[in-house]
């Protein structure tokens, strides 16, 4: 799967094309610590997060949904490349 959508990915012209209006791509990085833009994260129709960053205890400022999560993976650890 992962070999169809890289190749898909990498021979496409035209940009992805999904039903969603706004979309929240939330990183890790702890810079929305103090934002308080969680509100306006979950308001989004789609809520994108990396990694293990947790939500719990910070939804005032990172929001609480989470639609679609992508978590790195060491090398070492993954077994379908």
């Amino acid at each position: 799967m992962v070999t169809k959508i890289s190749q898909y990915l990498a021979n496409s012209s035209q940009p992805a094309v999904c039903g969603y209006g706004t979309c929240a791509v939330v990183g890790s990085s702890g810079i929305l610590q103090g934002s308080e833009l969680g509100r306006a994260i979950d308001n989004a129709d789609m809520v994108i997060r990396f990694n293990h960053a947790p939500t719990t205890g910070y939804e005032r400022d990172v929001g609480s949904r989470t639609d679609v999560r992508f978590v790195a993976v060491a090398y070492e650890e993954c077994d379908i490349l």
